[in-house]
Order: structure tokens, then C-alpha cells, then sequence
């Protein structure tokens, strides 16, 4: 990933499952007339389903490796894209997770504090994370948003964690 990449304009949209991201994502894109190539969504859903992955398995640390890794890649797609338009009122990334929202899962559901701790020292260890993500989410014009569950919203989709939304 080139350092110009780190540049574009993004917003990430993060919390817990099921409290309307990708709706929200969705109606500013829409709003915006933002190309579907920008909109990063709905990673973590399509891994799962590509891989078999399941809500049973938001522990496994293999299924949140999975994800980041997925998540960046895309990121990193939608960063070049956008770097590339030449007009400017389309220079901008949106995203319904981030590549953070997998080391969040896999440390609050490890066993222990220090299990916990060495996940996330091993997420962030990543070269992909370190080198690509992590610029771009420190960048000046990146910012992030997060949603809180709203009770009457959560609504279960069969694939989502409906787990302690608070925590």
C-alpha cells in the first residue's frame, strides 16, 4: 500500500453487531452517490459465510485472523480506489467495520485477561495491520463513529452475535 492511500478521506462506522451500521452506512452512501467500490460492508458477514465460520465461533481466534485479514484487504481496495477519482466530491471511503473491530471481539470473549492481552499483541503484530490499516485509521482525515445498541433496533439475523452489546 503506497503512503498516498492513507490520504483519502474515510469514515468508519463501528460497534457492536446489530446496531444499524451498514443501514447507516447504506443511506449515506446512497445520500452521497458514493460508488460501491468506496462502501466497504458486511465483511465480517461474507467471511462467515465463505468460510463457515459461525456467531457459535466469535471466540475462535482463526475466524477474528480471518476477518482482519479480509477487512484490511478490502480497505486497502476501496483506499486505492478512492485515491484514484479524479473528481473530488467522490474521494471518500466508507466503511461499516474496521480492521480494530476483530481485535475488540477476540479479546472480550478470551478467557482470560491474559489470554486477552496476548491476542491483541498478535493482532497488532500483523504486518497488514501495522503497515496498512493503522496508518490509515492515524490519519489525519479519518474518522471513526460509534454506534451504541439501541434495544427496540436489535434484531437477530441469524449470523450476528447478539452477546453482551454493552461490554
Amino acid at each position: 500500500m503506497n503512503s498516498s492511500s492513507h490520504q483519502v478521506n474515510a469514515i468508519y462506522v463501528i460497534g457492536p453487531s446489530s446496531t444499524g451500521k451498514t443501514t447507516l452506512c447504506d443511506a449515506v452512501a446512497s445520500a452521497l452517490r458514493l460508488p460501491s467500490e468506496a462502501f466497504v460492508k458486511e465483511v465480517a458477514w461474507t467471511v462467515m459465510r465463505e468460510t463457515g465460520f459461525s456467531r457459535r465461533d466469535v471466540s475462535v481466534l482463526a475466524m477474528q485472523e480471518t476477518i482482519l485479514e479480509a477487512q484490511i484487504r478490502r480497505e486497502g481496495q476501496a483506499a486505492l480506489f478512492v485515491e484514484q477519482q479524479l473528481d473530488p466530491t467522490q474521494k471518500l471511503l466508507l466503511s461499516d467495520r474496521s480492521a480494530i473491530d476483530p481485535v475488540i471481539y477476540a479479546c472480550i470473549t478470551a478467557p482470560t485477561d491474559e489470554d486477552a492481552h496476548g491476542r491483541k499483541k498478535a493482532l497488532f503484530a500483523r504486518q497488514d495491520f501495522s503497515t496498512d490499516a493503522l496508518p490509515r485509521y492515524k490519519a489525519p482525515n479519518s474518522r471513526f463513529f460509534l454506534l451504541r445498541p439501541v434495544e427496540g433496533w436489535l434484531t437477530d439475523d441469524g449470523v450476528s452475535s447478539l452477546g453482551d452489546h454493552a461490554r
